[in-house]
């Protein structure tokens, strides 16, 4: 596993105004192995959205939820799924998207 993610975890805090805003907070950062990547572009009203999806290979950590978002190479991902691989807690399988 030779990339790095870092797992993040939204927020709220409060700005200089008193403004309740949300703000990604970094939890941990870990190896990880790509093994899958696929590019969409599908057309809705607003125009055409780019969806890039990936799928990272971790050691099991229980504290990855799909609530979570990951940062790869300065792109920001939202966590679709992390499937316990045969519920084994040895590898967890994430998938995510990043919406370009």
């Amino acid at each position: 596993m030779r990339h790095r993610i870092t797992i993040n975890e939204l927020s709220i805090t409060e700005n200089d105004y008193g403004e309740k805003i949300e703000t990604e907070v970094p939890l941990f950062t870990i190896s990880a192995e790509i093994i899958d990547s696929e590019k969409s572009v599908s057309i809705n009203a607003d125009g055409d959205d780019v969806a890039d999806s990936k799928s990272f290979r971790v050691r099991y950590n229980k504290n990855i939820t799909p609530r979570q978002t990951l940062t790869y190479k300065g792109v920001k991902y939202e966590i679709a799924s992390a499937e316990n691989v045969k519920g084994l807690n040895k590898e967890i399988i994430i998938n995510a998207i990043s919406y370009l």
